[in-house]
């Protein structure tokens, strides 16, 4: 009797942070193995890639960090972007920083 294999899972992870980069991958990786699932992750070192991976992959999950380095082109405004490419793909947002007042009225 053969064995049924799990769905592969396609993450896409944007980040402009190498050092964090690696230590998400190696985390999803560590949560997705668990679950006996395959997984296929790509990564967007800036986040101008998005729209391009997503015109070429199916994408299942984009875990974007909130601040990136560029003022014009953050996760939140990454948002209107991906909805336009894939108005299903689950987003998850995360930030080494914390957060401030400002970002609670935002």
């Amino acid at each position: 009797m053969s064995q049924i294999k799990k769905p592969k899972f396609s993450v896409l992870l944007v980040d402009d942070d190498p050092d964090s980069m690696d230590t998400d991958i190696e985390y999803a990786k560590g949560v997705v193995e668990s679950t006996g699932h395959e997984f296929q992750f790509y990564v967007d070192k800036d986040g101008k890639g998005v729209v391009g991976i997503l015109k070429d992959k199916l994408i299942d999950i984009i875990a974007t960090d909130k601040n990136l380095i560029d003022d014009n082109l953050d996760g939140i405004k990454l948002i209107p972007k991906i909805r336009a490419e894939n108005p299903y793909v689950d987003i998850l947002f995360y930030s080494g920083q914390g957060i401030t007042e400002k970002d609670r009225t935002d």
